[in-house]
């Protein structure tokens, strides 16, 4: 089954490496216009709000995790 979030997933996957990124390195040019994009179709919400909420959802699925220096890929 195919999610709104697909390509906002796809493109932060891309972004995260084995080397710790910051949210502020991932939500750059077109991961932060896919969040906006997804910000406007939820009336109200914020697109970086978008963004904590799918890190949480791939942590939470096991395909990256969160440590001091940042987000890490688990694969």
């Amino acid at each position: 089954m195919s999610s709104k979030y697909d390509q906002l997933d796809a493109l932060v996957l891309n972004a995260i490496t084995m080397v710790p990124k910051k949210f502020s390195e991932i939500y750059l040019g077109k991961t932060s216009e896919e969040c906006r994009r997804l910000a406007l179709l939820e009336t109200g919400k914020e697109p970086f709000r978008v963004m904590d909420r799918r890190l949480q959802a791939l942590r939470k699925a096991g395909k990256i995790k969160s440590t001091p220096k940042g987000w890490l890929r688990t694969e």
